[in-house]
């Protein structure tokens, strides 16, 4: 379960937002992180809506958002897959450009090959849409979560899923649930192609 509002509080030491007992891992470059309750394999898998810890350690290290291993990783880069877009999105206002995923930003995490197709055919929002690009540079880019101001001794929710850029005002007052990375040297690659060489190798 996420944290209740009344875990949060002003942070003593600066501007912010902080948990009354926080520890170590409760931030990732000075960004508190949302805590959810759950051991791992508990539940049902909601390929947009990963475990924020999960997700976190899953795009900080390139592993695989299904099964939590290395994720796929080539000469052409990592795996990532893609929903096409067919239109203007929050990252893409103006709808993909020509070339189109280079600098794309995305909350969602790389993936081997044995899950790429669990992830294709489960995940609603890539069913009959999916795209697989390959990055051979991923680079930590922000935050998304939860922004709160201060009101009157504590704290109130002004925004349920906003995102930030590392260094930007008001980074300090998000309670973080996805690590954002924008990908580099991209190659969109044939899925079902990278899948039968994967089982030649």
């Amino acid at each position: 379960m996420p944290p209740s509002l009344a875990d949060i509080c002003l942070r003593r030491d600066r501007p912010g937002i902080a948990y009354g007992d926080e520890r170590p891992q409760d931030r990732c470059r000075g960004v508190l992180w949302a805590r959810m309750s759950g051991k791992r394999g508990d539940g049902k898998a909601v390929f947009p809506a990963l475990h924020p810890g999960r997700q976190r350690a899953a795009m900080w290290h390139l592993l695989c958002q299904v099964c939590n291993g290395p994720a796929s990783r080539t000469p052409e880069g990592w795996l990532f897959l893609f929903e096409k877009p067919s239109g203007p999105t929050e990252d893409m206002p103006d709808g993909p450009g020509p070339d189109w995923p280079e600098g794309v930003r995305t909350r969602q995490p790389p993936v081997c090959l044995t899950c790429a197709p669990i992830a294709r055919d489960h995940c609603p929002h890539l069913s009959g849409r999916c795209v697989a690009v390959r990055a051979q540079a991923v680079r930590r880019a922000g935050v998304n979560g939860a922004l709160f101001q201060p009101a009157g001794f504590g704290v109130a929710q002004v925004e349920s899923d906003l995102a930030l850029i590392f260094g930007a005002e008001g980074i300090r007052w998000l309670l973080g649930s996805q690590l954002l990375v924008t990908l580099h040297s991209t190659t969109r690659v044939d899925l079902d192609r990278e899948l039968a060489r994967g089982r030649r190798r």
